[in-house]
């Protein structure tokens, strides 16, 4: 077993109010027999369309699918869980290429999409995907995102992506192993066989243009991206890394260093365990 990098468990744990909340729904829900069994349950269900609407510099709107606690909360906390991602991302102009490993739902996806050329959104859950696609579409950028739908490796083969739960929006998945991160896990905990590549390789044989700007977001994942994705990443102008405390992410950092990188930014997180983000740029020599 991989010793857990940090101490305390990342994850979610309903308080009170919410398990509160959580009972009176299922109160409702069965005396109402909204469960899905019959046409009408469907058809109320159907018709739900949960969206929740974030504001962006002052003047534009991204809408969010939510309908799920995680999703909503991504939705919420968009200005300030991760506020030097935001004003990184307010940098963007549309000559840069953006790729974002870990994407997600799309949280960041989005508003680099806005601000970009063209933005490479790469995730490897397939529920995390179809919500991404959701919002891609919400927000009208189809012609500006393109989905890179499996788990980053090193090498082309099927992996074993370790789940700790089965829910939307959810993150902290694992390749070949067990996380190494101290995670909270739920009933769904499940391994699944996906498909596996290097982004090396996908950007070499689907000629895709080499971005600008690079967001690395993958939870302990960090070392087997890196090295499937090396040459991508380094081609870059910025880096934006979760560093989750693990000896790989102090190798990358280095070898980041090593081909003239500099730390330009870092910060806490506001939900962080462990773990810091910081914003790389490369050095230009004259």
């Amino acid at each position: 077993m991989t010793k857990k990098i940090a101490q305390k468990k990342h994850g979610f744990i309903p308080d009170t109010k919410e398990r509160a909340m959580r009972a009176i729904s299922r109160f409702l829900i069965r005396l109402l027999k909204l469960n899905g069994s019959s046409r009408f349950s469907n058809v109320f269900i159907q018709m739900l369309d949960p969206v929740s609407e974030v504001k962006w510099m002052g003047h534009k709107s991204f809408r969010f699918r939510t309908g799920h606690g995680r999703l909503w909360w991504r939705a919420v906390t968009f200005h300030t869980e991760e506020p030097m991602m935001i004003g990184w991302i307010k940098t963007f102009n549309n000559n840069d290429i953006f790729l974002d490993i870990g994407a997600n739902v799309g949280t960041y996806t989005i508003p680099g999409a806005y601000m970009s050329k063209l933005t490479y959104a790469c995730e490897l859950d397939p529920i995390n995907i179809g919500i991404l696609k959701e919002n891609i579409h919400l927000n009208m950028l189809h012609d500006k995102v393109v989905i890179l739908p499996f788990p980053a490796n090193e090498k082309c083969r099927v992996t074993n992506v370790y789940y700790r739960d089965f829910s939307k929006g959810d993150a902290l998945q694992s390749m070949d192993r067990e996380s190494p991160i101290n995670t909270i896990e739920g009933e769904g905990k499940h391994i699944a066989q996906q498909l596996s590549f290097p982004l090396d390789k996908i950007f070499s044989n689907f000629s895709l243009t080499a971005p600008s700007k690079v967001k690395i977001d993958v939870d302990g994942n960090e070392m087997t991206v890196f090295r499937g994705a090396k040459k991508v990443i380094l081609q870059a102008e910025e880096i934006y890394f979760e560093d989750c405390g693990s000896q790989d992410c102090k190798d990358i950092i280095e070898e980041l260093v090593t081909n003239g990188f500099i730390v330009a930014d870092q910060e806490i997180p506001a939900t962080s365990k462990g773990s810091r983000n910081i914003l790389f740029k490369k050095v230009i020599l004259n």
